[in-house]
């Protein structure tokens, strides 16, 4: 069972990367784990806390308490409570992973549990129904009527219970927690929320060419109303455009199509990036971004080996005989369409359309050769990459190259699918 406790009277519909500051904790809240919210706000505020609270992207029950004080409003959830609460302010942007802790402490020995930095309360607590009561019912001398003085009341009382022993004080680490109750704490909570949107499995390109510009573009649309699912289709629409266009032949439409393969290269993060930021994830969203990906790329093979046929004006015509062009176009498209519908077949059955969903036969741990190499494959055997090199090979006049690339790379992905799946397959 956990209590968000209000944002200043008026707040409640202020928006912090597209998504209203209460909502926004509230399903920080669900994705730590929350089986229950309790929503205390004002009279002046239950409608809007009402309809936040009918919001689809809530998949728990929110009950909204209106008291006239958020002290109150605590006290009477606490006296009500069959276990511990997690109680937190709305206006504490913070980590999800900082209220997953929270709850996951054991509160045998003691009767709270607070989130701290540098021995320092920071808001989050976890605690007891009799001592979150008495709290609360105590407010007269914990708390005041103007928000910052109460914040900042609260904070030491809590530093009060870390003092003579009652509440365990858990330091959150590196962990973020931004207060956003004014402009600049709602920036700083915008910066770490679009730094929790980078991927740990990134590649160089993506990790420092195409992250930093995706997440720019994401900062811009989060408050628009476009979705994470118009976004996947522009850009698959950008990268077919362009496939179209380097079918013409010549230089400059190749150059062209591998320019707009590029673009939506760096623009493919943004999609999940708003996905994350405004809880708007689905397995939809996954499919659509995993298939445009293939999409995008068999379409450039296509153009590319159509625009070579063509008899385009690239240096890099000489490179390759009609009959090399025509077998490398239409390997890399076999192959990786091979490769692609083993992985679809794997993802279908997991029901997940995520490709990081997938479980691999390898490990990245110890400090071996082997461990080594895998990790530094992983690091650069990525389609990220290989959109750039073939945008350098564009501006080379060298594309017949990314033809024989994708050809042998994709052939050699499809052996180790292949072999992935044989292996997985259970013995008859």
């Amino acid at each position: 069972m956990v209590l968000a406790s209000p944002a200043p009277e008026g707040q409640l519909q202020t928006l912090v990367a597209g998504v209203p500051l209460v909502l926004r904790a509230a399903l920080a809240l669900e994705g730590a784990g929350a089986s229950r919210i309790f929503l205390v706000v004002s009279a002046e505020d239950a409608s809007s806390a009402a309809n936040l609270a009918k919001d689809p992207r809530l998949g728990v029950q929110v009950s909204v308490i209106t008291a006239a004080s958020w002290e109150a409003g605590v006290a009477q959830v606490c006296e009500g409570a069959a276990g511990p609460l997690l109680i937190t302010s709305a206006h504490m942007v913070a980590d999800p992973a900082i209220y997953r802790r929270l709850m996951e402490t054991s509160l045998n020995k003691r009767d709270a549990a607070a989130a701290c930095r540098n021995g320092r309360a920071l808001g989050p607590l976890f605690v007891t129904p009799a001592l979150g009561s008495q709290l609360f019912h105590e407010s007269t001398t914990v708390v005041s009527s103007d928000d910052a003085t109460s914040s900042a009341s609260f904070a030491a009382a809590v530093d009060a219970l870390i003092a003579s022993g009652k509440a365990i004080s858990m330091d959150v680490g590196a962990r973020w927690a931004v207060r956003v109750d004014t402009t600049e704490g709602r920036r700083l909570a915008e910066d770490a929320l679009l730094e929790a949107c980078r991927k740990p499995v990134d590649g160089l390109v993506a990790r420092y060419i195409n992250r930093p510009v995706s997440l720019a573009v994401s900062r811009r649309l989060a408050g628009v109303g476009i979705t994470p699912n118009a976004v996947t289709l522009a850009t698959l629409a950008i990268a077919l455009g362009g496939a179209v266009v380097a079918s013409r032949g010549g230089y400059g439409p190749m150059l062209l199509g591998a320019v707009c393969l590029q673009v939506s290269s760096v623009l493919d993060g943004v999609d999940g990036e708003l996905a994350r930021l405004r809880f708007q994830g689905s397995p939809l969203g996954q499919w659509l971004d995993t298939v445009s990906d293939d999409l995008s790329t068999l379409a450039f093979y296509g153009g590319i080996t159509i625009g070579l046929l063509r008899g385009s004006a690239s240096s890099g015509e000489a490179l390759l005989s009609t009959e090399s062009v025509i077998a490398c176009g239409v390997v890399a498209m076999v192959t990786l369409a091979l490769t692609s519908a083993q992985y679809y077949a794997e993802l279908w059955r997991l029901g997940a359309g995520d490709f990081y969903a997938l479980e691999w036969d390898f490990a990245e741990t110890g400090g071996g050769l082997r461990t080594r190499v895998v990790r530094l494959a992983r690091l650069l055997l990525k389609r990220d990459l290989f959109t750039l090199l073939y945008l350098v090979l564009a501006l080379a006049g060298a594309l017949p190259i990314a033809l024989l690339l994708g050809a042998a790379g994709h052939s050699v992905t499809l052996a180790a699918a292949t072999a992935r799946t044989l292996r997985r397959r259970p013995a008859s």
